[in-house]
């Protein structure tokens, strides 16, 4: 037995864990057009006129929006365009003076005095972000309250032309409420699908010699329905099963079966 339930449990924990911004561009599959227009519109000097632009990333658990900002956050004609950059994982549950802590730390302007004082954090870090021009990931935001989004974005509303905000939610209310600049991130094709697959499933033994497990691993893959999350997931379960009908266990599993917006509904938060 493979243990499936006890592996999803223990990556879905992984997850949970707050993110950070690095990233291995080797493992990016199908996502050059996503990365060329948000690139492209970060690099574009024309803002409407807005001091502060907003750019939520949306779509559904495990499609790929975190991979999506740090790939694009780690670009080096990103970073020339930028006098500061951060990155703060939000999550759930929202908290003002987390986001806050954080955002300072990030830029290198906290001090413990302040620790314990909302206001203080908060006026600090408007002033140091006041005539800068910054980048600011916020990554995984559920909170739709816009009195609390109003709040938070005056923090950042006296930074120079061209500051902005991406944002990455599963959540379309936020992504709306946010700003009118979203970027949808949809499923991966089958052969990109494929390509990611084999990549983390076969990149210690050759496909050629493994054919009853390449027939397997492209009906798996396919099952996959395109999420990245998912694909590398089964693929790094499966890479050190060499035994056939272990690789049957999973297409035959429980697992896709299960009602939920996604394939994998077991790794989503």
């Amino acid at each position: 037995c493979l243990g499936l339930k006890d592996y999803l449990v223990s990556i879905k924990q992984e997850t949970r864990a707050p993110s950070t911004s690095l990233v291995d561009e080797s493992e990016i599959f199908g996502r050059q057009n996503e990365i060329k227009e948000l690139v492209g519109r970060l690099l574009s000097v024309d803002t409407n006129g807005k001091s502060l632009r907003v750019i939520p990333i949306v779509g559904m658990p495990g499609v790929g929006k975190t991979t999506l900002a740090k790939v694009v956050y780690n670009d080096e004609k990103v970073k020339d365009c930028f006098d500061l950059k951060a990155w703060f994982c939000v999550s759930e549950p929202y908290d003002a003076f987390r986001i806050t802590k954080g955002l300072l730390q990030e830029i290198g302007s906290f001090d413990l005095k302040d620790d314990n004082n909302l206001n203080k954090l908060q006026v600090k870090l408007k002033e140091s972000l006041k005539g800068k021009k910054f980048l600011i990931v916020l990554d995984d935001v559920w909170n739709d309250n816009y009195n609390a989004w109003d709040d938070l974005k005056n923090l950042f509303v006296q930074g120079d032309a061209g500051s902005t905000i991406i944002v990455t939610t599963r959540k379309k209310s936020v992504a709306m409420m946010m700003g009118n600049e979203k970027i949808s991130m949809d499923t991966l094709s089958t052969d990109v699908s494929w390509s990611l697959f084999k990549r983390h499933a076969f990149d210690n033994m050759d496909p050629k010699e493994r054919l009853e497990h390449v027939e397997v691993g492209k009906q798996i893959s396919a099952k996959c329905k395109g999420l990245p999350l998912a694909l590398k997931t089964l693929a790094g379960l499966l890479r050190s099963k060499s035994n056939i009908e272990e690789w049957r266990h999973i297409l035959r599993s429980e697992i896709w079966e299960l009602q939920d917006e996604s394939i994998l509904p077991a790794l989503m938060l």
